[in-house]
């Protein structure tokens, strides 16, 4: 199994905006990529911030995810919202 943990910080007043693309993504996600076990919005202690954590199958899944359609053009359409670049944090279940 592999995992991913995306940090994202958002500027402020972007947060309910960014909030309705990482739904519709997450929706997408689950409709189109079979390799995908979960994948969640969480919020932390942390104004602005959001973390994704996603589960898949393999790392080629997670590759497939990184690569598709719709991921791209959420990144697109999520950019101007974004304080800076995401984190990504990559895992290998033991």
């Amino acid at each position: 199994m592999f995992a991913t943990v995306a940090t994202i910080k958002v500027k402020d007043g972007a947060e309910e905006q960014f909030l309705t693309l990482a739904k519709e993504l997450a929706v997408a996600v689950k409709a189109n990529e079979p390799g995908c076990q979960s994948y969640q919005i969480c919020t932390g202690e942390t104004a602005r911030t959001y973390y994704i954590v996603e589960r898949y199958e393999d790392t080629a899944a997670a590759d497939a995810h990184r690569n598709s359609a719709h991921v791209k053009a959420m990144l697109e359409q999520a950019a101007p919202l974004l304080d800076g670049p995401p984190d990504i944090l990559r895992l290998s279940e033991v």
